[in-house]
């Protein structure tokens, strides 16, 4: 933090007039800039406003009563923005005023930007020894235009892992020694992973609340902040679950990868000893196959909690307001790091990003903003993007040095099919699926998706449910499956441009079976029917026990 506090320093050591701090912290910033401003080659008093309370001074909160200004002859009221702006510019002595709220107030206001402009620009000449500097507090990071060429614009960054523990430390001797007592507490390592993300303000409030019902702090309480203050950014989600290994139907290679970068992120593994810190992966593929489902195997096999980004929702149709949101969400994930940044569905939250796009290229600034920070950041954040149409997105967005793998999650052969009816059927049941035939069932449902499966294994248990809650057949899952037409055959020319992708970018299959093959003998079927193409293919792989090429890194089995 007191990076960001130098850096206002120097700022205002250069005579930067307008600073325009983004943040939700507004006590805690007021706090930084004051310990700025009081730098000894500063020396400059500082003073808080708002239209609310009017004028008062930072350190002790008193009122101020702010000197007329030279020539004005009317009410001197505190309150009024412009009265307040006109002192500001004719200050007695080295001021940093720090403005709460003042954007709220520019709605439908013109004259109030003209005169805070005009201000600024009167700082700008004072003598030396009567420097002045505005410090916006706000919660808008869009700088009126007008001002673009007076403010500099801050973001100030949530409290880092330090300043956390810290403060959990302070709390705790200072607890002590009021109470002569040590207060429970768990490890402060946990305490300060469930902190990160939180403002002080939030962690305060939570240690308070933890200690009051629980005598204790507990990480459990301070998560659950964490979760409820996210959930106050539309775009985005908290997801922390756990999903057990043997609910995995195939997927070697993917899961392989996790494990990797499991050992990579442990604190006495690769990271520790000079590996570099993992990026993030792809999982591209047709739909329904359990790319959405594997992301959050990832988040359990790393045993960090997932941040899903809404692209969607972070999309304004103000110019610039999209860019921010999305680098508001990024520092976010950040500040909760170690997770993973979940994108789902990158094909269609990424849509417009080139080309003429018809939305005044809110989707290209979002998408730069976040390839560029892929490239850059170095906090344990892992990016996941999930996809069903990859051949659709810039091929930028998956270049290495963003992305550390692209894995193709293709639909499920014969015995990967088995796993996955076993397990939905066991959790369908109850674990009282032993009578069902799995096996019969994966050797009919050439070209179904896990998704698929899984929902003709509801459907029957459904219906043996209302047929008197009698017990699921083979037959009950058979003749759902008969109702059931796949989205590979329904959409055979998605299935053909997404298997091409796979095969001519030699992309990495997320099972140990490799990616089916577009041969000409296939293409000469597709031409002359697309769905008989489809079943071709699936029954050539499935004649063969897996698709029948692979990538050269790969082996068959």
């Amino acid at each position: 933090m007191h990076e960001t506090r130098n850096e206002v320093t120097y700022l205002l050591r250069a005579r930067t007039p307008l600073l325009w701090v983004y943040s939700h912290e507004e006590q805690r910033v007021e706090l930084e800039l004051t310990l700025a401003a009081t730098n000894p080659d500063l020396n400059m008093t500082s003073y808080t406003w708002d239209a609310a309370t009017g004028a008062r001074t930072a350190v002790t909160r008193d009122p101020y009563e702010v000197p007329p200004p030279e020539g004005h002859n009317g009410y001197a009221d505190s309150t009024d923005p412009f009265f307040l702006l006109k002192a500001i510019a004719n200050p007695n002595d080295r001021q940093l005023w720090i403005l709460r709220d003042l954007p709220e107030l520019f709605n439908g206001n013109p004259l109030l930007v003209r005169a805070l402009k005009t201000t600024a620009q009167d700082i700008q000449n004072l003598d030396l020894d009567k420097v002045s500097a505005i410090a916006i507090i706000t919660t808008n990071p869009v700088i009126p235009r007008e001002l673009e060429s007076m403010a500099t614009y801050i973001e100030w960054p949530l409290p880092t892992k330090e300043e956390i523990e810290h403060l959990l430390t302070e709390f705790l001797e200072t607890t002590q020694q009021q109470l002569n007592h040590t207060i429970a507490h768990d490890p402060i390592h946990n305490l300060v992973n469930a902190a990160s993300g939180l403002g002080i303000d939030a962690i305060t409030a939570s240690i308070a609340k933890s200690k009051v019902k629980h005598n204790r702090l507990r990480a459990d309480v301070l998560l659950q902040e964490k979760v409820e203050a996210i959930k106050k950014f539309p775009h985005l989600e908290y997801i922390d679950l756990h999903i057990p290994r043997e609910d995995i139907g195939g997927l070697e290679n993917a899961i392989a990868h996790l494990d990797k970068v499991r050992w990579k992120l442990d604190p006495e593994g690769g990271v520790a000893h000079g590996s570099k810190q993992p990026k993030g992966f792809a999982y591209c593929g047709l739909t329904g196959t359990g790319k959405s489902y594997l992301a959050k195997v990832a988040g359990s096999i790393l045993g960090i909690p997932i941040i899903r980004l809404d692209m969607g929702a972070v999309k304004s149709k103000y110019v610039g307001e999209s860019e921010n949101n999305i680098r508001t969400a990024l520092k976010i994930a950040e500040a909760v790091s170690p997770c993973i940044l979940l994108i789902d569905e990158a094909e269609k939250a990424l849509a417009g990003a080139t080309g003429p796009s018809g939305d005044g290229g809110v989707s290209a600034d979002a998408h730069a903003a976040l390839l560029n920070w892929a490239q850059e950041h170095t906090t344990p954040v892992i990016v996941i993007f999930t996809c069903n149409n990859a051949h659709t997105i810039p091929i930028e967005t998956f270049r290495m040095g963003r992305v550390d793998q692209v894995f193709f999650v293709n639909l499920p052969h014969q015995a990967e099919r088995d796993v996955i009816i076993a397990i939905h059927a066991r959790k369908a049941t109850n674990g009282q699926s032993e009578d069902i035939d799995t096996m019969e069932i994966a050797r009919q449902t050439n070209g179904f998706s896990g998704a698929e499966l899984e929902q003709a294994v509801y459907n029957a248990y459904d219906q043996a449910g209302m047929d008197g809650f009698r017990k699921m057949t083979t037959q009950d899952v058979l003749d759902q499956i008969a109702t059931i037409t796949p989205a590979a055959i329904s959409g055979a020319e998605t299935t053909r441009a997404q298997l091409n992708w796979a095969i001519r970018g030699g992309v990495q299959p997320a099972s140990t079976a490799p990616v089916m093959e577009i041969n000409d003998r296939n293409a000469s079927i597709l031409a002359a029917s697309p769905t008989a193409w489809v079943q071709d293919v699936i029954a050539e792989e499935e004649a063969r026990h897996g698709p029948i090429l692979m990538p050269t890194n790969t082996e068959e089995n």
